[in-house]
């Protein structure tokens, strides 16, 4: 409604099964029922036993979004970027993090790289703000960004960190590092806080607890 693209990345596990992008649409309710058939079409239903749950940015238009999504009955976790992150001594807020979590889900091989030209462009081009926040981690602002480097809002890219912002590896990817068997206490933290039903969910699993050292770790 801004102006801005919408862009909608859709994965399953950490497999991207779609990926919808437009702009130029003013009219909200047609930009979300564009959504929405699109959604339908991958035969995701609001209504299925394990639904499909938005990360949704809560910034400017995308409350309307959010509020009419809810209406066909998608369930939204909104997300604004500019509000605290869940790790405030380490990120300046909650982009910051988000941003920042994609980054190092990479760095482990867990999830695998967009195909999309565009999303590659805005994904390795938005520059970090280094100008002090106390030594946090922050992003440039999308208007400096623009005023120093003629970079365009990186919609698409908001859209991949969104989608994958809730991913928690617990399958071995190819090629990738080990990753450490159970969740540290920052890891359960950080879950909980992005999905209510994280620790309901995870104990509803057939899972046995292990020893370690003097620890008891899930896995």
């Amino acid at each position: 409604g801004g102006g801005d693209e919408t862009s909608l990345y859709v994965r399953k596990g950490s497999k991207k099964i779609g990926e919808l992008h437009f702009d130029k649409e003013k009219d909200t309710i047609r930009a979300v029922n564009k959504v929405h058939r699109y959604l339908l079409d991958l035969g995701l239903s609001p209504y299925m036993t394990e639904p499909y749950v938005f990360n949704l940015d809560d910034g400017g238009m995308s409350r309307t979004f959010s509020d009419q999504l809810t209406i066909l009955g998608w369930r939204t976790y909104k997300r604004l970027n500019q509000s605290a992150a869940y790790n405030k001594t380490k990120y300046l807020n909650l982009g910051a993090q988000i941003w920042a979590h994609t980054g190092l889900l990479f760095q482990r091989r867990q999830i695998p790289a967009p195909t999309d030209s565009k999303t590659i462009e805005q994904l390795t081009t938005r520059p970090y703000d280094e100008t002090g926040h106390q030594g946090k981690i922050a992003l440039m602002s999308k208007d400096k960004m623009k005023e120093d480097f003629g970079l365009s809002s990186p919609d698409r890219a908001d859209a991949f960190c969104l989608c994958y912002f809730s991913f928690a590896s617990t399958e071995p990817t190819p090629n990738a590092p080990p990753k450490p068997q159970g969740y540290t206490m920052e890891e359960l933290a950080l879950l909980s806080e992005r999905d209510p039903n994280f620790l309901e969910n995870l104990l509803k699993q057939n899972v046995q607890p292990s020893s370690i050292g003097t620890y008891t770790q899930l896995k």
